[in-house]
């Protein structure tokens, strides 16, 4: 899943996440992590051990569970230790419809690069060796790339854009990272932040397109040519710019008159990125926390959200997707 608000704020209030039991072999969080609370709240939510679920429960949300798994890996858990999951999702081609297109990375057999691109950066930041699978995903995304850095089935989303730039830099396809990255600056907003996609009701500038495209320029920094780094660099900088001074309320964003987590932890996480200061957003996400360790979203009547969970512990550490697959 890669739009996090749109999606988010329509059904949410609609859906009720059965809890899971926290099965204390899944991540025993030690003493020194940080936030291991929380740690422990996103390991508690994989089913079977394997996958986090979406909106229809009982069926894996690849993204989601994607997400969840860098923040457990940003937390230092690794292929061993949270094995059930990493081989679910990162070492079965059966699961992954490699050779059915039924599966993880298929809708209705078609190839999804964004989903290609975030099965990348989770095989890089679990060190997981290249494999059959991983360079049939990458060949896949690849192709999935015009001349001019076009993405042919993304409609200029700015999230399957971000992803495929990071799992491309994170398999060593740096020159047409570049590329991608290069055609993602186009897509900025008049007013320097970055939309969801080309629909008509997700062109306005977000603070989690305009994160995650913060990502995708600074894992490709200083690594194409003076053309490409010109295009690249403005477009950072307005973006920077759009979240700091426009965006920005005092230390969170807010979407439709409520605060909105996800998109917080997103511009979190591209400000980190891009070099810049953000204490006071951390702080105001370290507030969201809560007792069970999960992050609270305006829509979870004051409960931990595994949604919110899954794309907000990195941004608690004042990180990034970028560390991981550097």
């Amino acid at each position: 899943m890669f739009e996090t608000k749109t999606g988010l704020r329509s059904i949410a209030t609609l859906i009720t996440i059965a809890a899971i039991t926290f099965a204390s072999s899944i991540t025993p969080a030690a003493a020194e992590v940080q936030h291991a609370n929380t740690v422990r709240f996103i390991a508690s939510k994989f089913v079977n051990k394997q996958y986090v679920e979406g909106f229809t429960a009982g069926k894996p949300d690849f993204g989601f569970t994607i997400e969840a798994l860098l923040q457990l890996r940003a937390a230092g858990q690794t292929a061993n230790s949270f094995k059930p999951a990493v081989d679910f999702n990162l070492r079965s081609a059966a699961n992954a419809g490699t050779s059915t297109k039924v599966g993880l990375l298929y809708v209705d057999k078609k190839f999804q690069t964004g989903r290609g691109g975030m099965f990348l950066v989770a095989s890089k930041a679990f060190a997981l060796p290249k494999s059959t699978l991983s360079n049939s995903v990458l060949n896949s995304v690849k192709a999935s790339v015009n001349k001019t850095g076009e993405i042919v089935d993304a409609n200029g989303n700015t999230f399957i854009y971000g992803w495929t730039v990071l799992g491309l830099k994170a398999f060593g396809e740096t020159k047409l990272a570049n590329l991608v990255a290069t055609k993602l600056a186009t897509l900025a907003r008049p007013d320097g932040g970055f939309g969801t996609d080309l629909t008509g009701d997700t062109m306005t500038s977000g603070s989690d397109a305009t994160g995650m495209a913060l990502m995708a320029f600074a894992s490709v920094a200083k690594s194409a040519t003076a053309a490409q780094e010109k295009v690249k660099s403005t477009a950072s900088t307005k973006a920077v710019t759009w979240l700091t001074k426009t965006a920005l309320v005092t230390d969170h964003f807010e979407a439709w008159g409520e605060v909105d987590v996800n998109g917080t932890a997103y511009a979190a996480m591209g400000l980190a990125a891009a070099g810049q200061k953000n204490a006071a957003v951390q702080k105001w996400l370290i507030t969201r926390i809560a007792p069970t360790g999960g992050l609270v979203s305006a829509y979870s009547s004051g409960a931990a959200d595994i949604f919110a969970s899954a794309q907000g512990y990195i941004a608690l550490l004042g990180s990034s997707y970028v560390s991981l697959i550097k």
